[in-house]
């Protein structure tokens, strides 16, 4: 880091590949705090993604995890039979199948959040005093600047 405060190019490059390591364990560690243990990567994705209504289709899902539509086909065809998700005709096109959590997967979503968040909070209270605290908040505000579109 420069006296003026900016960052030379190492200096970033070390920050990016810090960054990567840690948010990949954080991840990982999230991952542990769940009640959702028994589910693959692929498949939260698709409960997330359904949870916060920004796919409808399995089509729109395999585009959104930029994977094949059928591979998206044999993961929604999990949780369907894990009572996760459930599937009715588009009113619009027949042809086309809309999909949705079922009670129980919103369920089982709300409580793996709720679970995560729980440990988060427990963890930052335990090991990080207020003013750490206060430090997290504003790194927070910088992370969302580096995930805007």
């Amino acid at each position: 880091m420069k006296q003026d405060g900016s960052s030379t190019p190492t200096d970033a490059a070390a920050l990016a590949g810090e960054l990567r390591e840690l948010t990949g364990r954080l991840k990982r560690r999230l991952r542990q705090e769940s009640v959702n243990r028994g589910l693959n990567l692929s498949q939260v994705a698709v409960l997330g993604r359904l949870y916060r209504g920004e796919c409808e289709t399995t089509s729109e899902l395999a585009r959104a995890e930029n994977v094949r539509s059928q591979s998206m086909g044999h993961t929604v065809s999990r949780l369907q039979a894990d009572g996760f998700v459930e599937a009715r005709p588009d009113p619009n096109d027949g042809r086309r199948m809309l999909l949705s959590l079922t009670p129980y997967g919103r369920e089982r979503v709300e409580a793996g959040r709720a679970m995560r968040d729980g440990w988060l909070y427990r963890t930052i209270q335990a090991r990080l005093d207020a003013e750490e605290q206060a430090a997290l908040a504003h790194a927070v505000t910088l992370l969302k600047r580096l995930t805007e579109e």
